[in-house]
């Protein structure tokens, strides 16, 4: 069993915060009553924005956004 399993779900305490500046942290659960808002979620370097959808519901905020950018070696022109 995963460790965030057993020790239960994250939640951001006071939602009126949210809804004035709408940035939450990568470990909130996203529960119904953000269903429609639009959120921010910080990577490190920059916020995105994430529409919350009823498929969201029970996940972390930080399932949504990756952390770090996929990598590949440009080809030679000959």
């Amino acid at each position: 069993m995963k460790r965030s399993k057993w020790k239960g779900m994250y939640i951001k305490t006071c939602y009126k915060k949210v809804s004035v500046n709408n940035i939450i942290s990568r470990r909130t659960s996203l529960v119904p009553e953000l269903i429609g808002e639009t959120i921010k979620i910080h990577n490190g370097k920059k916020f995105k924005e994430i529409l919350v959808t009823k498929e969201m519901i029970n996940y972390k905020a930080g399932e949504f956004f990756r952390t770090r950018v996929s990598f590949g070696f440009k080809k030679k022109k000959s």
